[in-house]
């Protein structure tokens, strides 16, 4: 007969109790002395301390538990004990489908828990859907944000699904570790500006095509919006319903991860930045590098594609 240990982690008292009593307190065919016997070898660590002193005898085993029972059964000490444990889980150092998994398990344990005990755990929605985000990274919030459909709170459980899904399809997307560069190879690569970093480097192939003329480049490369003056970018970009900061598939731009403005630093692309000229003289003369508008109509991109040799 296996069964589970208790070592005084208060948050698990209810379920080694429930299983104690089912297989030994309520098992007729065992003498009191034996049901002690069971008690003592399962009660260990610090929960041991309560009882140690009792000796083997058919007297002293409902005094050991009630002993136990008083020191670790209260559902007011266990409920926060449960609330604590979902606060502290510690925040992923990355969202690796291991870490997502065991995120998603251990805030299910508890809330199971939880509603065992009696907690009304829908009425609690906003603040696990806050305390869940708060352990993943802003990558995973932001692509949770992409599968929400209206302005409303999605239910706490749909975040815990979506991490599920997450976990399962990531190893799927993880490609084959690549061996790291050597001799003439690593010479030709070493001064590239995205450089691997050290061991294996993880990479997936992605074939970019613009949003607006459907060509095989990224969209603010595309020569037919950086033709167009700054005011039809912005329709083009709206029309084309794209991200107004990184010119991708649209999302909360709050949650875009790209940068700002080049120019004024808020959070749109360079290429909209609204150009403002300063007033030109009336004759035919050059005008001097001073009167050129303080903005671009055509920036440079944020960075170059490489080009094969």
């Amino acid at each position: 007969m296996r069964l589970p240990t208790f070592d005084g982690t208060i948050e698990k008292w209810t379920s080694y109790f429930d299983i104690f009593c089912s297989m030994i307190d309520r098992n007729d065919d065992l003498t009191p002395v034996q049901k002690l016997q069971y008690l003592r070898s399962t009660v260990v660590g610090k929960a041991a301390t309560c009882i140690q002193s009792l000796s083997i005898t058919d007297a002293n085993y409902a005094d050991a538990l009630e002993l136990l029972k008083e020191k670790y059964d209260c559902t007011r000490r266990i409920l926060l004990s449960h609330c604590d444990a979902i606060r502290d889980i510690p925040k992923l150092t990355r969202d690796t489908p291991e870490a997502l998994g065991h995120l998603v398990d251990t805030v299910n344990q508890h809330l199971r828990a939880l509603k065992n005990l009696g907690e009304n755990i829908a009425s609690w929605n906003s603040i696990l859907v806050s305390i869940i985000l708060s352990k993943v990274s802003s990558d995973t919030a932001w692509h949770w944000e992409l599968t929400i459909k209206d302005k409303k709170m999605p239910a706490y459980t749909s975040l815990l699904e979506f991490l599920e899904k997450r976990a399962n399809c990531a190893p799927a997307a993880v490609s084959k570790p690549l061996p790291a560069p050597s001799g003439r190879q690593h010479e030709n690569h070493r001064n590239t500006r995205f450089a691997a970093p050290r061991g294996h480097a993880f990479v997936s192939v992605q074939t970019s095509q613009c949003m607006i003329c459907n060509n095989n480049h990224e969209t603010r490369y595309c020569a037919t919006l950086r033709a167009q003056p700054v005011q039809e970018r912005i329709k083009t970009i709206e029309l084309a319903d794209l991200c107004p900061n990184c010119l991708g598939k649209k999302h909360p731009i709050r949650l875009c991860p790209s940068g700002s403005c080049r120019v004024c630093n808020k959070k749109h692309h360079t290429l909209l930045h609204k150009t403002w000229p300063t007033q030109q003289p009336e004759n035919n003369t050059s005008p001097s590098p001073r009167s050129n508008p303080r903005t671009i109509e055509n920036p440079p991109a944020r960075y170059q594609p490489s080009t094969s040799d």
